[in-house]
């Protein structure tokens, strides 16, 4: 990441958290508290506000989810700053992927569960399946 990307991330960052109404002193601490971290002394936050450093892309998955803005916004400053939220429908539609694409015989439940999660469940089961694939491919 270079000096220019850390910083454009620390504006999107700080300007998300002052809109969700965490006050300038409180950023930090209140970063470390979303992430489950010690927030005594969060050094680390205040080096991500500072843009000095980057958070990991699960941190920054969390971030998003907790600011409500788009993942892609507040990493990369691309797209919508406000996620997209998915329309849900009262009946199960049958699934518009095309056979063989993502799986046409995926059932369409299925497809719906997909797309309710969150950016961070939809990374955690993609790391956990990308994991499982790399494992079952070495053996």
């Amino acid at each position: 990441m270079t000096e220019q990307t850390n910083e454009a991330f620390a504006a999107r960052l700080t300007e998300s958290m002052a809109n969700k109404g965490v006050q300038k002193h409180h950023r930090a601490s209140t970063l470390a508290r979303w992430l489950g971290r010690p927030h005594d002394n969060p050094e680390f936050a205040r080096r991500w506000l500072k843009g000095i450093n980057m958070p990991r892309y699960d941190d920054q998955a969390l971030i998003a989810e907790v600011l409500d803005v788009n993942l892609n916004w507040l990493s990369f400053g691309d797209g919508p700053r406000q996620p997209e939220t998915p329309q849900r429908s009262e009946t199960p539609q049958r699934s518009e992927t095309p056979q063989g694409e993502l799986g046409g015989d995926l059932k369409p439940e299925l497809i719906e569960l997909l797309r309710e999660m969150s950016d961070v469940q939809r990374y955690s089961l993609e790391a956990f399946l990308r994991e499982n694939r790399r494992t079952h491919q070495e053996q």
